[in-house]
C-alpha cells in the first residue's frame, strides 16, 4: 500500500518567520500515521520523516520514530523516499494509525 500525503496550511503572522514551510501528514489507508517535519529557524535545516510505530508499554502503545539517514533537502525527496520504501517499512515495522 502506498503512502498518501496532506499538507497543512501555511503559518501566518509572526509564527511564519520561524516556520516558513507547512508540515505534511503521512497517511496509510486514509488514516494519519506520521508527518514530514519541515526545516525551522530554530531546528533542523532538513525535512525529517516521522512515523508512528507500535511499542508495548502500559501508558502509551506508540512512539514517533525517525529513520537514520532519512533527512532530505526537499519535501518531494521525503515523499519519494517514503513511497520507494513503503513495502519495506510496512513489513519491518508495525505502523499505528491515529484513531
Amino acid at each position: 500500500m502506498k503512502f498518501t500525503f496532506k499538507k497543512h496550511p501555511h503559518e501566518t503572522g509572526l509564527a511564519s518567520i520561524a516556520n516558513p514551510y507547512p508540515s505534511t501528514d503521512i497517511k496509510l489507508g486514509g488514516k494519519i500515521c506520521g508527518f514530514i517535519s519541515p526545516p525551522s529557524a530554530f531546528g533542523s535545516d532538513k525535512w525529517v520523516v516521522y512515523l508512528r510505530l507500535f511499542r508495548s508499554q502500559e501508558n502509551c502503545n506508540w512512539y514517533n520514530a525517525t529513520f537514520k539517514g532519512a533527512k532530505f533537502g526537499t519535501e518531494g525527496e521525503a515523499r519519494e523516499w517514503l513511497n520507494l520504501n513503503a513495502e519495506t517499512l510496512q513489513t519491518k515495522f508495525q505502523i499505528v494509525p491515529e484513531d
